[in-house]
């Protein structure tokens, strides 16, 4: 299976380029201005500013033809900023757009309503993450320990679209979304071992 990673400048994607190897499937590092026809799936891992990688995909015209490759049915899954890129906006370094492939915006931390006390960020560490749907990919243990890296969140998702949450400071939030082909993940399945692993392994196989 050849799997796109796209490199847009803002990630580090050597960790991800190991893990699709590790799961047996053949891992491509393509530009974001690369055609997508002859890949089976598309990786947008995570690391980096969301404002450099928006303007990054602007300046190639990679919005439309990463909606192209997703309308062909085939998996886009999105990594830490790289879910935040599939989704509507973020207020990282002013606003800017993202990709608008999953419903979602994109802010602080510090901003999730309900916390009572500043914590510690960025987000950095293993973290439980909960099921939010019992049709969950990967049949992931529910609180599961899974590695963050991470000082924004995406809310405003739909209740239909939220697969795992975790909390911060007691308060949950949305960290994996799926609609349809397209799957957005906050953590680094790259970095959570064998069972991390196991969860990429089974969302690159959906299609």
């Amino acid at each position: 299976m050849k799997v796109g990673i796209i490199d847009y400048g803002a990630s580090n994607i050597l960790s991800v380029v190991a893990a699709a190897t590790h799961i047996g499937h053949t891992p491509i590092v393509i530009r974001s201005s690369s055609k997508l026809d002859s890949l089976d799936a598309l990786i947008l891992p995570g690391v980096g500013d969301f404002s450099f990688a928006s303007k990054e995909f602007s300046n190639a015209n990679a919005s439309e033809k990463i909606s192209e490759f997703a309308s062909m049915g085939k998996t886009v899954l999105g990594i830490c900023l790289g879910m935040q890129l599939l989704g509507e906006s973020s207020t990282e370094n002013g606003f800017n757009s993202g990709l608008g492939l999953l419903r979602g915006v994109t802010k602080h931390l510090s901003t999730l309503p309900g916390l009572q006390k500043k914590e510690r960020i960025p987000r950095m560490g293993w973290y439980e993450v909960s099921r939010t749907r019992s049709d969950s990919i990967g049949d992931l243990p529910d609180k599961a320990m899974l590695y963050f890296a991470h000082s924004y969140y995406m809310e405003d998702v739909p209740i239909a679209h939220q697969l795992f949450s975790s909390e911060f400071n007691n308060v949950p939030f949305c960290v994996g979304i799926r609609d349809q082909s397209i799957v957005g993940l906050q953590f680094h399945p790259e970095k959570s071992g064998e069972l991390g692993l196991s969860l990429l392994k089974k969302i690159l196989s959906s299609n």
